[in-house]
């Protein structure tokens, strides 16, 4: 959904039970989530932690021409083209491999070549000076936001993972530069969470503007409220019925589905 642009807008059509720990799954010990985990911060334009993942796969499948890619593409983001052209060698000897290796051999001999390609010059954009290596996904992304105002993904995912955890505060301080994306209509879940604030400060901030927020958004809230309170507060007893009106909207994952109201990451790894 976030190579696509639907992240903040269809978050919620899915069930989200584990919070921030369903965008980054690197919590764990399973060598499985290592490639998996490399690619999303590739994705990002976070190469050194990339890199770092990508070693960690290395470890189990060496040699593996996926991994070598990886650390082969990475390289030539970094301006490592010696180091690339190393990787390149062992990748060779895999007959599967000789036109990709042929492919991007140039871009060492032609290091214009490299700047030239796109998937290149954008990670390079992307990917912060500072070399950072198990830094939490939550102050890479806030890194990765500062380091480049077009990085689109890395903002959603951002946002998306304030919105996940509860961080109200952090959510409203990076969502005031929702404009540096040519961003006009606030995204669902977005707006959802902004209405939340809202209410709970009494507050508008002062980027906010009326019109921000959409007539339906603000409907559906007080929709919502007022479901809640045909069960005399009760949102136990609410649950079933807010389901079918409202399970796929930010309010209801808070009061239902959080894992911090749920407790499902106590037993994460049988979720997993």
């Amino acid at each position: 959904m976030a190579h696509l642009g639907q992240l903040p807008d269809r978050l919620f059509e899915y069930p989200q039970l584990l919070g921030s720990h369903g965008l980054f799954i690197d919590n764990t010990t399973a060598g499985s989530v290592t490639m998996s985990t490399s690619d999303l911060y590739f994705d990002l334009g976070f190469m050194s932690e990339s890199q770092h993942w990508a070693f960690e796969a290395q470890t189990l499948l060496p040699n593996s021409p996926r991994i070598l890619k990886r650390l082969i593409m990475i390289s030539f983001v970094n301006g490592k083209y010696i180091l690339a052209a190393n990787f390149l060698k062992i990748l060779d000897q895999n007959m599967l491999c000789h036109a990709w290796v042929n492919k991007y051999r140039n871009y060492v001999a032609d290091t214009a070549m490299a700047s030239a390609d796109q998937l290149i010059a954008e990670k390079r954009r992307f990917t912060p000076k500072k070399v950072v290596v198990n830094s939490g996904a939550f102050n890479s992304l806030i890194l990765l936001a500062e380091t480049n105002k077009d990085n689109r993904m890395a903002y959603d995912y951002l946002l998306t993972y304030c919105i996940l955890d509860s961080h109200f505060t952090q959510f409203v301080d990076y969502l005031q530069y929702y404009r540096n994306y040519n961003i006009r209509k606030l995204p669902r879940s977005w707006e959802e969470a902004l209405v939340i604030y809202i209410s709970k400060t009494r507050e508008l901030p002062a980027f906010i503007t009326p019109q921000i927020i959409s007539e339906n958004c603000i409907k559906r809230f007080l929709d919502f409220n007022k479901s809640v309170k045909q069960f005399g507060n009760n949102s136990t007893a609410a649950k079933d019925a807010l389901f079918a009106a409202y399970g796929d909207a930010y309010w209801y994952y808070l009061l239902y589905m959080n894992p911090k109201v749920t407790n499902i990451l106590q037993n994460k790894i049988e979720v997993l």
